[in-house]
This record gives C-alpha cells, structure tokens and sequence, in this order.
C-alpha cells in the first residue's frame, strides 16, 4: 500500500469522471495488474475512514499512471468525494490492485464483453489492452447506456475499433428520449455478439441486467464456468445511510470476537447488522467481488447472492462475505 497523486481529472460524461493517478516523484506506477482488476482507495470523506474499490478502466500497458472512471452517485459517499473534493495534486492511499475478473487473452480464443453503464470500466481495460498488445482473437465488446449523454468512453471506442480490425462494438440506449440516436434501442441482449461458442463471456453492470444476461446465455449453451460477472459500481455503497429498513426480523447473529449480539432485518446482510451494532467488519466494494470482509461463519447458515470473492477453500474453511450474508435464523461469526 502506498500513495499515489491525483495527476488530471477528465470529464467523460455528465456525472462520470475519469481520475488519473501517478506516482508523486513521476516515473512507473509502483505495482504490476492485470486487466479487469480492481483498485482499493483508503480515505476519509467527511472524516470517515473507508476503503472503496473501483475497477481500474486504464490498461497495465501505461506504466506511468492508473486510471478509475467513476460515476458520481447522489448517495455514494465516496463517488460524491472525489467528484466534488478531491483535487489535482492530492495524494490517496491506495492498494495494489487485486481481483479476478480478469481477461489477459490466454483464456480463450476469442471474448464477449457486456457492459451496462459504468459497468463498461473493466471492459475497457481489457480492450485496451487487447488492443495495445494486438491480441489476434476476436473481441466483441456489447454495451448499454441510458441516453446518448450517458455513453462512456464514445469517442474513445472509434478510436479502438480504427486501430483493432479485431474489435466489434454494439451499442444500445434503453431510454434515449429526444436524444438524436440512430442505433439500437432497448435492453442489452446477449444474442447480439456472434460467435459466441467457445467464447470467454465477461459481464458488468446492474444486477438485474447481469442476471438476465447470463440467463440468456445459458439458454445459447454457453457453459456456465466460461461466464465471469462483476458488480463494482452497481451497488449502493454508502455505509452512513440506513435505508428504508425492514422490520421483520430473519435472525440475529452473534459477533463472538466482539461479544455482541444484534438482530437481522429481513433483506439486511451480517454486514448491515454490523454497521448498525457499531462492529467493525472490514469492506471495500460491499458487491462480493473483493473479498475484504471475508468472515468466518461458526454456525448457523446464511445465504449469499454473490460469493465470487470466496475460493472453494474458504468455503470448505466456513469463510463468508459479510456484504452478501443473509441469516436463516441464529448465526455466530468470528467478527
């Protein structure tokens, strides 16, 4: 872990900014990573200490800085910081980068990358770096935007699709309203990227749009273990707001380290519990992806949406994610 300084910060859209980072003495940034990884920042908004992943848009072929493209959320503590606080010339904490939604082009043969949204940041790390490392497969990169003023990195995209024979890119606005727009319209479908047999299928975006996606690619008979999701920038994330909690209670867990017990709201996860009980678990990216608040669970059972973060090993060891961990009843956890 170390400190890099914010170098420029470009506007991409109207609420989404790209902020690029570089070592404060210049030179190369001081770790390696791989495309579709993620970056962790350690900072204090308000002055509240957190940690915040965002998937790193920038290729590891740049070795003189690492970019995050974020979209400023009204409720994200941390997206409205560095879009309205942080300034050029300020040093963040940040740790290397980790993750495994990762495409290097020795996975397959050729790739099918589907974005929603901001869930186009891995995706473009992984173009281009297919691109700047001439990859030979074939790369079909299928995205979604709200509105035309919502279409990340476009000028960008014309310019990879010139420089990469190899590169496709379908583009569809689910709501363009009175905006000129002249491509497609609607949902995202799968169906839309050819050659999809044999293909690696990487998808990041809405929950809801990811479940469908890859609903759909199943039923086309692409195998499951070849279908990578991530959810960073997808999720509500700001620890402060509470939300409209349930009343109805599903259990209560017990925090043995801290000798607390607390009750569990229906739809609440251990790590809302927690928040709320004054626990302090570890958590990054709150969406199952990063594994910071991996816990392990001594009894009881839980359920979880996403579990992408856990190896069959942590499973096998009783290790869940606090983020993602619904309760069936009483639980015990370590934390």
């Amino acid at each position: 872990m170390g400190k890099l300084t914010l170098a420029e910060v470009e506007d991409v859209t109207h609420n989404v900014k790209t902020f690029r980072f570089r070592p404060p003495g210049g030179g190369r940034i001081p770790f390696d990573y791989l495309p579709g990884q993620f970056l962790t920042l350690h900072v204090a908004p308000r002055g509240i200490p957190i940690k915040r992943a965002y998937t790193i848009a920038s290729t590891p072929t740049w070795r003189d800085r690492i970019e995050i493209t974020v979209k400023r959320e009204d409720h994200g503590l941390v997206s409205r910081w560095l879009h309205d606080e942080l300034r050029v010339g300020d040093q963040v904490e940040i740790e290397a980068p980790n993750g495994t939604f990762v495409f290097r082009g020795q996975e397959a043969k050729s790739v099918v990358l589907i974005g929603g949204g901001v869930g186009i940041t891995p995706m473009m790390s992984v173009a281009r770096y297919l691109t700047e490392t001439s990859w030979s497969g074939k790369v079909h990169l299928v995205l979604s935007f709200r509105a035309p003023r919502d279409f990340i990195f476009c000028e960008e995209l014309g310019d990879l699709k010139a420089r990469n024979a190899n590169l496709s890119v379908t583009v569809t606005m689910t709501r363009p309203g009175d905006e000129p727009w002249l491509g497609a319209v609607g949902r995202v479908d799968a169906s839309v990227a050819p050659d999809i047999a044999g293909a690696r299928v990487h998808i990041c975006g809405p929950a809801l749009m990811m479940e469908a996606v890859k609903a759909a690619l199943v039923e086309l008979g692409v195998p499951g273990a070849e279908i990578k999701t991530e959810a960073f920038g997808t999720v509500k994330r700001d620890p402060r707001s509470k939300g409209a909690a349930s009343t109805e209670v599903a259990g209560k867990v017990v925090f043995q380290a801290s000798d607390t017990t607390a009750p569990v709201p229906v739809d609440a996860t251990i790590l809302d519990a927690a928040d709320r009980a004054g626990v302090l678990i570890d958590n990054a990216c709150r969406s199952g992806t990063c594994g910071s608040c991996r816990v392990r669970l001594v009894s009881g059972s839980v359920t979880m949406a996403v579990q992408d973060a856990l190896t069959e090993q942590d499973k096998a060891e009783g290790y869940i994610l606090a983020c993602q961990a619904k309760v069936r009843g009483s639980v015990k956890v370590e934390a």
